[in-house]
């Protein structure tokens, strides 16, 4: 199956992985941003996914986030077989300083 999101715009790299922005999936009201992100691994992970798909909702005013929904896939890009999909809504967290979820906040806050 492949990707039906447009254009996944690389954002922030670890050791472990990349993720990818789809901007034109962001949807603002008020100080929120909804976004869809795209972690791809470098190497498989223990779920024996290489990919993850989230949805993810960010409160730009209390510099908070909370995951809404996610998908587990067995290629980058969200691509291969569906491990494992969820909807459950996360509680809200804080955005801890200088990782992934800050630099993506900072990014889809100013849009």
């Amino acid at each position: 199956m492949e990707s039906v999101f447009s254009e996944w715009i690389p954002v922030y790299a670890t050791d472990s992985g990349t993720f990818n922005v789809d901007y034109d999936t962001l949807r603002k009201d008020g100080s929120t941003r909804k976004v869809w992100i795209l972690l791809n691994y470098r190497q498989q992970q223990i779920d024996n996914g290489m990919s993850r798909r989230i949805r993810s909702e960010y409160d730009c005013k209390e510099e908070r986030y909370r995951t809404l929904s996610f998908s587990v896939h067995s290629e980058s890009m969200a691509n291969g077989e569906l491990i494992y999909n969820t909807s459950s809504v996360s509680p809200w967290q804080d955005v801890p300083p200088d990782t992934a979820v800050a630099s993506i906040m900072k990014k889809v806050c100013v849009k």
